[in-house]
C-alpha cells in the first residue's frame, strides 16, 4: 500500500537525551563587584571587582561531541585534550582582563607538552595563546588571562629541542635524554642547519599488540628504544661523519665492546627502515657510530641471530604508534513521528560500557555487518589450530575490528529505502571524526522514508549506512578493515505509525437550549385572574452626537479584507531552507534583494563567529528579506525571481515559478527533475566556507 507524501513530519521530543549534549551553555553578568563563575565541564572564569558594568554579561558555550566540525579543529602534530569552549557577550576588555580557567585530560607520556590554541572574536584562524598550569587544582586546568573573548581549547604536541648546527660544528647535549649526545664536525655544512629534535616513546602494549598480531615481522623483536627523531629542516648530507651516541634499551646493559643482538636502525628518505653501516662502539647503556644523514633512529635488540629481521619489525612498530584497538556502533531510537541515530566510535575496551549505557538511555543497537569466511580463511584458521604451541609463535593471531587513532574520519552516507532528514547538519558535514582523546566521539542525526514515485511504501524498510574511511592512504587491506557497512530495519508497524496522519476532529454541533416553564404549584381555579398592571414610567430619551453613532455601531472586529493575506508555498520556512542550500550564494542574493549593507555584513559576522556554513548563511537573508516584505505573496515572488535571474540563476528561477503557479513548497526533488541547468545539489548541500566570502 502506498500513501501520498503529506507533510506531517515533525521533531519529537520524545527521543533520550545524551548526556554530552546538555549543560553546554551558561551565561553570568559578573556586575561591578566581579567574582569566579562556574562554566560547564568544570570550568571557570575570574572576573576581577570593576571589570564589568552592570549590564554586561559572558556567555560560555561547549561545542557539543557531534558539532566539533563546525570550528574545524585540525591542527597538524597536535591532538585536542579539552573540550571547545567559545567566550562570547557584550563585555569590553579594552585595558581590563580576565582569567579563563579550562580544565583537560592530561597526557601520560613525558615527552608531550601542552598547548592551548584559540580564535579571537572576529577572526578566522587558529592561534597559539599563552597560558599557566594550575597544578594546585583538584583537577588538571590551564589558566588564560583574556583582554578579548574568542573560541579556546587545550591541546598537546610532543617537546622538541632545537638545535642550530654551523660550519664550524660542535657538541649537542639533548635536554630530552641525558644519553643522547651528536657531535658534529667542522666545515660538515656550508650554511647554518636547525633540527628540532623529538622522542617518540613506545607504549608496552604497542609493542604487545605488534608481536600478537604481526608475529610474522615482530615475534624476533625483544627490546626497543624510543624513536629518536633528528631530521633539519631542509634535507642534507654532511661532507664529514658526524658522530651520534644513543641510549640502549631500557634494562640492557653491554659488557664489552661488541653485542651481535644489538643493532641501530634509521629511516631513509624512501620511508623503509635501514641498518646503520658503521662500526659500533657500546658502553653499558649506550651505543656510538658515526652517520652522514640525520634522520630518525631507534636501537633495537632482537633474538639470538634474527638482526636481519628487525627492519621489518620497526616497520611495523612506527605504523602501530598512536593507535589502539577500536569499535564503532550505531544505536537507534524509533517513535511514532521521528526516527534518531547515534553513530559512535570508541576504543574496544569501553565497548561494553557504551552499549549497556545506550541501552539504559533507551537506545536500540545496529550491529555492524561481518563479512562471511571464505573457504581459504576457514582452512587457514583450521590448519592454525593443529600447529603445536611453539609453532605458533610465528603464525599472526587474527585482528577482529580496526585500529583506532585520533583523528581518523569517515564519510558517511545513508542508502536504500531510507535518508538523512533534510534538516539534518550532515547535508552539510557528513563526516565522523575520532577525537581519541576526549570523552565522546559521535554524530547524531534523524532520518525519513524514502518516497518512490511521489508516494511512501507501508512495508518494511530497510536503509544501508556505509562508513568510507578518507585520507588512509592507498593500502586495500587497510581500507577493507575501515570500510562498515549498517543495516537500519524499520518494522512495517513503526512505518505505518510515522506515515499516519490523523482526520481532523468535526466541530461539535451547537447545542440549543430547551425551553423551561414555570408552572404555578397550585391552581386554585380555570380563570384566569385579573392582576392590575402598573403604568410604565415615562423612560428618558437618550440622544448621541453623528461622531458617537459612527463609533458605537462600527463592528469591533477587523473587515476580511484587512486581514494579512497567508504567504506563498515557496515562501514558507522549508522552502527557504531547501533554496538555501540549492543557491548557496548568500550575500550575493542580498545584494540583488537590495537589502541594506550594514544587514549583509552583520549576517555575514555573525556567521563568522557562529561557524556557520553559507547555506546556513543564505538562509538567515531570505528570512530576514521576508520579513521586510509587506506583500508575501505574487509581489514578494516576483521580487525573488528576478534578483536569482539577475545572478544568472534563470534555471532555479523557472523551478520557483512553476511550483508558484502550482502552490507547492520547494523540495530537492522538484530541482533534481526539473535538470535545473547550472545547479549541483551535492555540492550545495556540503555548504562553503563562510570566510572565504566575507
Amino acid at each position: 500500500m502506498k500513501r501520498e507524501i503529506i507533510s506531517n513530519v515533525t521533531t519529537s521530543k520524545e527521543h533520550p537525551v545524551l548526556p554530552g549534549d546538555t549543560n553546554l551553555r551558561s551565561s553570568c553578568t559578573p556586575g561591578k563587584s566581579g567574582g569566579t563563575f562556574r562554566l560547564p565541564f568544570g570550568a571557570k572564569v575570574v572576573v576581577p571587582e570593576g571589570a564589568c558594568t552592570k549590564r554586561e554579561f559572558i556567555t560560555c558555550k561547549v561545542a557539543a561531541p557531534g558539532q566539533r566540525w563546525q570550528h574545524h579543529p585540525s591542527f597538524p602534530g597536535e591532538h585536542l585534550t579539552s573540550e571547545i569552549f567559545t567566550l562570547t557577550g557584550n563585555i569590553k576588555l579594552q585595558q581590563r582582563t580576565i582569567l579563563l580557567i579550562l580544565p583537560y585530560s592530561p597526557p601520560t607520556d613525558k615527552f608531550l607538552e601542552l598547548n592551548v590554541k584559540g580564535i579571537w572574536k572576529d577572526e578566522v584562524t587558529w592561534t597559539d595563546v599563552g597560558f599557566m598550569l594550575k597544578d594546585a587544582a583538584p583537577t588538571p586546568c590551564v589558566e588564560l588571562e583574556l583582554d578579548r573573548l574568542g573560541t579556546f581549547v587545550v591541546t598537546f604536541k610532543h617537546k622538541t629541542d632545537p638545535y642550530v648546527m654551523t660550519p664550524n660544528g660542535g657538541l649537542y647535549h639533548s635536554r630530552l635524554n641525558r644519553n643522547l649526545t651528536i657531535r658534529f664536525p667542522k666545515k660538515a655544512v656550508d650554511t647554518p642547519i636547525t633540527f628540532d629534535m623529538k622522542i617518540i616513546s613506545i607504549p608496552e602494549d604497542r609493542l604487545t599488540f605488534s608481536r600478537e598480531y604481526f608475529a610474522k615481522d615482530c615475534g624476533d623483536l625483544l627490546m626497543v628504544t624510543e624513536f629518536i627523531d633528528l631530521a633539519p629542516d631542509v634535507e642534507c648530507d654532511f661532507r664529514r661523519f658526524a658522530t651520534i651516541k644513543l641510549p640502549l634499551p631500557a634494562g640492557v646493559e653491554v659488557e664489552g665492546d661488541t653485542a651481535d643482538d644489538i643493532v641501530v636502525l634509521h629511516k631513509v628518505p624512501g620511508g623503509s627502515w635501514e641498518w646503520v653501516e658503521s662500526r659500533y662502539k657500546f658502553t653499558r647503556q649506550s651505543v656510538t657510530f658515526d652517520v652522514k644523514n640525520p634522520s630518525k633512529f631507534c636501537v633495537v635488540k632482537s633474538k639470538p641471530d634474527r638482526h636481519k629481521k628487525m627492519q621489518d619489525a620497526v616497520r611495523v612498530l612506527e605504523q602501530r604508534m598512536g593507535k589502539e584497538k577500536g569499535e564503532i556502533c550505531l544505536f537507534v531510537s524509533i517513535k511514532p513521528k521521528s526516527w534518531m541515530a547515534v553513530l559512535e566510535v570508541y576504543p574496544e575496551d569501553q565497548s561494553e560500557e557504551k552499549i549497556n549505557t545506550r541501552r539504559q538511555q533507551g537506545f536500540e543497537v545496529v550491529t555492524k555487518w561481518e563479512l562471511p569466511l571464505t573457504e581459504s580463511q576457514i582452512a587457514r584458521e583450521a590448519h592454525f589450530r593443529r600447529l603445536p604451541p611453539g609453532a605458533r609463535d610465528y603464525h599472526p593471531k587474527k585482528m577482529d575490528g580496526f585500529e583506532l587513532c585520533d583523528g581518523l574520519t569517515w564519510k558517511v552516507n545513508l542508502t536504500d529505502d531510507l535518508q538523512f532528514d533534510p534538516d539534518s547538519d550532515l547535508m552539510d558535514n557528513s563526516e565522523l571524526q575520532c577525537f581519541r582523546y576526549l570523552k565522546e566521539s559521535y554524530r547524531t542525526f534523524f532520518f525519513e522514508p524514502v518516497a518512490f514515485n511521489g508516494a511512501y511504501d507501508e512495508r518494511k524498510l530497510r536503509g544501508t549506512l556505509v562508513l568510507n574511511p578518507e585520507g588512509v592512504g592507498d593500502d586495500p587491506q587497510t581500507k577493507e578493515q575501515l570500510t562498515m557497512t549498517f543495516y537500519i530495519d524499520i518494522p512495517e508497524e513503526a512505518v505505518i505509525e510515522y506515515l499516519f496522519v490523523p482526520e481532523p476532529e468535526p466541530e461539535p454541533e451547537p447545542v440549543k437550549p430547551k425551553p423551561t416553564y414555570d408552572l404555578p404549584s397550585l391552581i386554585t381555579s380555570t380563570e384566569p385572574k385579573s392582576v392590575a398592571r402598573p403604568k410604565p414610567a415615562l423612560e428618558r430619551q437618550r440622544t448621541f452626537s453623528a461622531t458617537a453613532m459612527e463609533r458605537l455601531t462600527q463592528p469591533s472586529r477587523a473587515k476580511m479584507h484587512n486581514m494579512p493575506e497567508k504567504e506563498a508555498k515557496v515562501l514558507t520556512g522549508k522552502s527557504l531552507m531547501t533554496l538555501a542550500k540549492v543557491v548557496n550564494e548568500g550575500l550575493t542574493l542580498a545584494v540583488h534583494l537590495d537589502l541594506p549593507e550594514s544587514t549583509i555584513t552583520g549576517i555575514g559576522f555573525d556567521a563568522l563567529s557562529n561557524g556557520r556554513s553559507m547555506s546556513d548563511v543564505c538562509y538567515k537573508i531570505l528570512l530576514y528579506w521576508k520579513r521586510t516584505r509587506k506583500d508575501k505573496r505574487d509581489g514578494a515572488v516576483q521580487h525573488l525571481l528576478d534578483a536569482l535571474r539577475n545572478m544568472g540563476k534563470h534555471g532555479v528561477a523557472d523551478v520557483i515559478e512553476e511550483r508558484h503557479r502550482e502552490n507547492r513548497e520547494l523540495t530537492f526533488d522538484c530541482f533534481m527533475s526539473a535538470a535545473v541547468a547550472g545547479v549541483d545539489l551535492s555540492s550545495a548541500e556540503a555548504g562553503m566556507d563562510v570566510s572565504s566570502c566575507v
